[in-house]
């Protein structure tokens, strides 16, 4: 299925995809990229991108507050829609 699937999406998101879905030990396969997250639910593989994961964290007492590491993430080029970012600093208690 990865070699019929190759070139629509990259291998390594496709082998994180099917590879959620042949393991019932997986709760949810980590992927930011859009195409592939759509490709997830379709496989009925639930997903969760990088800020998912810094939320997570945080809930979890890893990390003291998500925003820098949103900051960060938006200094290298990572897009995020201003009503996202409220949204997770909000949820987050640091709004």
């Amino acid at each position: 299925m990865v070699d019929f699937l190759y070139g629509k999406l990259h291998r390594g998101e496709l082998e994180t995809v099917i590879g959620a879905k042949e393991d019932p030990s997986i709760r949810f396969a980590i992927i930011d990229e859009r195409a592939a997250r759509k490709f997830a639910a379709y496989m009925l593989v639930d997903t969760l991108g990088i800020l998912g994961v810094l939320t997570y964290a945080m809930i979890k007492g890893k990390i003291e507050a998500v925003r820098p590491y949103m900051v960060q993430l938006i200094q290298n080029g990572y897009r995020i829609s201003d009503a996202i970012y409220n949204q997770i600093l909000k949820s987050e208690n640091e709004l």
